[in-house]
């Protein structure tokens, strides 16, 4: 049922003291081509705690309900913020003489031009599916899922409307790479603006100074500043930084460890990992084997891929090297599909806490290395992974875990590591030996391995000269010559 009174902006009127930077949000979001068409459709401001950002998103949405007979959706992470932030702003933004209608029992404002606000949580990410919007914002972008926004998105498509993200900065988290990282590449219809605490003129200055003498620099930093910086929920941390290795700036270091950079020898030894899936990204990391310890050069992710298409995705980013693969013992299925076509994958030890444990150990001791032009997903998840809340919202103690968000790339280092708990050293295999009675993996492996001890040349592979393979899409399969089209199915993965 509508409630006609409602306590809203009497005044019709709303002071921003001279905040520049909502000002210049405000700028973007009315920004037009000669044509009349947006200049921006995707706006997101990032600021420090109290910024005022849930108060500029409010004015914006009166802004855009300002226009008749249009749908938009006001949406916070959760009920109670919801109910304790998002409306509150709502109403002190909107003028009363606006307002036809408040439904309380539906979150609705009904304005008398026929504009509609529908007030929206997106706890559930189904909540995102709805009616054609002009206009979307979301508050607190960084609590909500990212699938919430992707199932939101097409409610957008019709009217090709505009939305806008309020939030302060949660690492390099997905309104970091959406939002932000996007912006400042440039793309067009993308615009992004970050600002401090201290640039709200109603928060005083020696509250923000207490807060630096008081807080984890790092967490002031995240939440007063507005940087984008790993907290202390990131499980890798500063171990990261110095084993990433920025090509055109550490060409040096890098032929020290492989002295024939920028080409590889194709007998080298090669570890993998593959954490196959579906509606996930089916990904797989490659790691050579060196005396500086294992150095990651090559990655691959992908969904909603045949596993032929995987297969030969996989194939490409290993550079022509014969790695021994490992897969996550919990998926065998995975694994069985992978024989099929030519990779023979052992399991490795899947037990999370014990495998993150380790890949820091080798990260502090400087034995795992990432060449960041070749495997930048799997450093950029690296960077991001985080641990889960150790507390529920009850106050109940959880297990350590890792969060389940883009940690494809994270979970394949693990396999490796938890498959390498020291360097490995070559031993000669035994000569004569009759292995035709070992199972078809292990008749693979010692095969492999004699060619290494022979002394065997492989093709020298130019890594440098390589395009990304993340950004290249698998070959139609019409492409393939006749002998991959006729081997593939069943045949050698290598052939």
């Amino acid at each position: 049922m509508g409630s006609r009174t409602i306590h809203a902006n009497d005044l019709g009127r709303v002071s921003l003291k001279r905040n520049p930077y909502q000002l210049a949000f405000l700028d973007a979001l009315r920004r037009r081509h000669p044509d009349g068409s947006r200049h921006f459709h995707r706006l997101a401001l990032f600021a420090g705690r109290r910024g005022g950002k849930t108060r500029i998103g409010a004015v914006a949405a009166a802004i855009e309900a300002a226009k008749p007979k249009t749908i938009g959706w006001a949406c916070a992470p959760s009920y109670p913020e919801l109910h304790d932030f998002l409306l509150p702003a709502l109403k002190q933004t909107l003028p009363t003489a606006w307002i036809e209608d408040w439904s309380a029992e539906n979150y609705e404002f009904t304005l008398i031009n026929g504009s509609l606000i529908q007030c929206r949580s997106l706890d559930d990410p189904e909540r995102g599916r709805g009616p054609g919007l002009h206009w979307a914002w979301l508050d607190e972008t960084r609590k909500i899922q990212q699938l919430a926004w992707d199932t939101l998105r097409p409610a957008l498509s019709e009217h090709r409307g505009v939305a806008w993200f309020t939030t302060s900065p949660n690492g390099k988290d997905w309104c970091y790479r959406q939002f932000w990282k996007r912006a400042q590449e440039g793309k067009p219809g993308w615009w992004a603006l970050k600002y401090k605490t201290r640039e709200n003129p109603q928060i005083p200055l020696d509250e923000i100074e207490e807060a630096r003498d008081t807080l984890d620099p790092t967490f002031f930093r995240q939440e007063y500043e507005a940087d984008f910086v790993n907290f202390t929920g990131s499980i890798y941390g500063g171990l990261l930084e110095s084993q990433v290795i920025d090509v055109d700036r550490e060409e040096t270091l890098l032929k020290s460890m492989i002295p024939e950079w920028p080409r590889i020898d194709s007998t080298r030894e090669a570890v993998a990992a593959i954490d196959p899936g579906a509606d996930h990204p089916f990904a797989c990391v490659v790691c050579l084997v060196t005396d500086f310890g294992l150095i990651a050069i090559g990655e691959y992710q992908k969904r909603y891929k045949a596993i032929e298409d995987h297969v030969l995705g996989i194939r490409r980013v290993c550079h022509g090297l014969q790695p021994r693969f490992y897969y996550d013992r919990t998926n065998p299925q995975g694994a069985i599909e992978l024989r099929q076509h030519g990779i023979y994958a052992l399991p490795s030890e899947g037990h999370q806490v014990g495998g993150i444990r380790r890949v820091q150990s080798w990260l502090r001791m400087k034995k795992l290395w990432f060449v960041k032009r070749l495997v930048p997903t799997t450093v950029e998840q690296m960077e991001n992974l985080q641990w889960s809340e150790s507390t529920s919202s009850t106050g109940e103690q959880r297990r350590e875990a890792q969060k389940k968000i883009d940690d494809e790339g994270p979970d394949c280092v693990r396999y490796i590591v938890m498959s390498w708990p020291q360097l490995p050293t070559t031993e000669p295999a035994p000569s004569g030996r009759d292995i035709s009675n070992f199972p078809p993996e292990v008749v693979w492996q010692i095969e492999r391995m004699r060619r290494v001890e022979s002394g065997e040349r492989g093709d020298l592979v130019d890594l440098a000269e390589m395009h990304d393979p993340m950004l290249e899409e698998i070959p139609d399969r019409a492409y393939l010559s006749a002998s991959e089209e006729r081997d593939l199915p069943i045949g050698d993965f290598w052939m």
